[in-house]
């Protein structure tokens, strides 16, 4: 091909994507006329499996596409995960960083966080972030959110859960949001596909209750799984749930026989039990 027509190729490309991408501004700018920056597309892909040694395991995908309404507008994109998930993708233009997180100055050695800042010059320009985090235990994994940082053009949660699995997929703070729901059946999965458009971010009003009391939100609970043996309780009941707490309080190393004399000490001048427990 002759060179100067490949250029000229090339550069027509170019005009007419960011022609697209500054007609696609507008648009969001007329639904949104307040934001500075918003997501045209965010599609949450949460793919469970069960293992060779019958474990079930978690691994979500995220697409997010940010789209600048305004110059100059400099944002953090950010994954946290801790010892019982990894970040095993996070694909940016920008530098990545990994941390320990910190809250108010408050250091959390439990949690760490992948994050990267992100700059976008001018109205219109785009920027696609694609991430995969796994999830180990998936007692862990126990919502997916709609709401993102940013307003959102068109939003997607897709649970993709394997045969001879039970998950409980159970709906919070969706009735005045037109979210459209949908399943397909397909030959070792099933998946149930949650579809909302023009979706707003989170508020910025300080002293509002939390995410999970006004947000509309899928919370996860991973009931049983078939395995060779039979099927496998996870959490069917609170009784299981129970005692996943209990495996929990074992690992933390409580030295019972040396609490006991701490115990005795401070109460042994109390004989009514509800006394005993106010100290």
């Amino acid at each position: 091909m002759n060179p100067k027509l490949l250029i000229f190729l090339v550069f027509t490309l170019i005009n007419l994507n960011t022609s697209a991408q500054i007609e696609v501004a507008n648009d969001a700018a007329k639904i949104f006329p307040d934001e500075k920056l918003v997501l045209t597309n965010s599609k949450t892909h949460i793919k469970y499996k069960v293992d060779k040694d019958e474990n079930v395991t978690a691994t979500v995908y995220e697409e997010e596409e940010y789209l600048a309404l305004q110059n100059g507008q400099s944002f953090y994109h950010s994954l946290f995960y801790n010892q019982y998930s990894d970040i095993k993708k996070f694909d940016t233009d920008y530098k990545v960083n990994d941390t320990y997180y910190q809250d108010d100055n408050i250091f959390h050695s439990d949690i760490k966080i992948k994050y990267s800042e992100i700059f976008l010059k001018v109205y219109g320009q785009k920027h696609d972030v694609s991430t995969t985090k796994f999830y180990k235990n998936i007692m862990y994994l126990t919502s997916a959110h709609f709401m993102n940082p940013y307003a959102c053009l068109n939003r997607e949660i897709v649970i993709e859960v394997p045969n001879g699995m039970t998950l409980n997929i159970l709906p919070f703070n969706m009735e005045s949001f037109d979210i459209e729901e949908s399943t397909i059946k397909e030959k070792k999965s099933t998946k149930y596909i949650y579809k909302v458009k023009n979706i707003e971010g989170y508020s910025d009003e300080s002293n509002k209750p939390g995410s999970s009391h006004i947000y509309p939100h899928l919370l996860l609970i991973p009931k049983s799984v078939k395995t060779k043996d039979g099927y496998k309780t996870l959490l069917a009941s609170t009784k299981d749930l129970y005692k996943w707490y209990r495996s929990l309080v074992k690992e933390i190393g409580n030295e019972n026989e040396s609490l006991k004399k701490i115990v005795s000490d401070v109460t042994e001048n109390y004989d009514d039990d509800k006394e005993k427990v106010e100290q």
